[in-house]
């Protein structure tokens, strides 16, 4: 702080080159809250459609798995899958399709030690993950449930039905 020269009471104030006025570090602060609330909020957002998609894809291999237990009873019963599926089985409790490999396909399956798609559901958009399918995948006597994604799905339902001399879907 100064005196005027002239013997007035006026004062001016000098700043200090590192002390920035209150007004300043307050709306400093403030941006940085704003800042912080929105970059949670995005990370909040990203969570949610995460946890969605994983939802959805447990949801769709639950669906499956429930359509796969007249086959599974089968294959205890009779030590061998199905060659034809019944037709109840075509739709599951959501309403959505299913499909099944060709019957080729499923005596392959059953001949070979690796692990082949027997049935798939219809496909489902994901948000944050690659969209794709509840597969069936048999393997050593035994069904088990998984997500594929669409890219992977198609080109291993075409290796299969190569394997047993059938051209490739469609």
């Amino acid at each position: 702080m100064s005196l005027a020269m002239d013997g007035s009471s006026q004062t001016t104030v000098e700043h200090h080159p590192h002390v920035r006025p209150k007004a300043e570090r307050v709306r400093s602060r403030v941006g940085r809250r704003i800042v912080s609330l929105l970059i949670g909020g995005v990370l909040l957002c990203v969570l949610v459609v995460y946890l969605r998609d994983a939802a959805a894809i447990k949801s769709e291999c639950r669906h499956l798995d429930l359509l796969m237990t007249p086959v599974r009873k089968h294959l205890v019963e009779y030590d061998r899958l199905p060659l034809a599926f019944p037709a109840d089985l075509e739709t599951n409790p959501t309403g959505e399709a299913i499909a099944f490999v060709d019957p080729k396909v499923i005596r392959y399956a059953q001949t070979t030690d690796e692990p082949t798609v027997i049935a798939y559901a219809n496909g489902y958009g994901l948000i944050l993950r690659s969209n794709g399918h509840a597969v069936a995948i048999y393997h050593n006597k035994s069904i088990t449930i998984e997500w594929m994604s669409k890219q992977d799905i198609g080109p291993r339902l075409d290796a299969q039905r190569n394997k047993v001399g059938l051209p490739p879907r469609e």
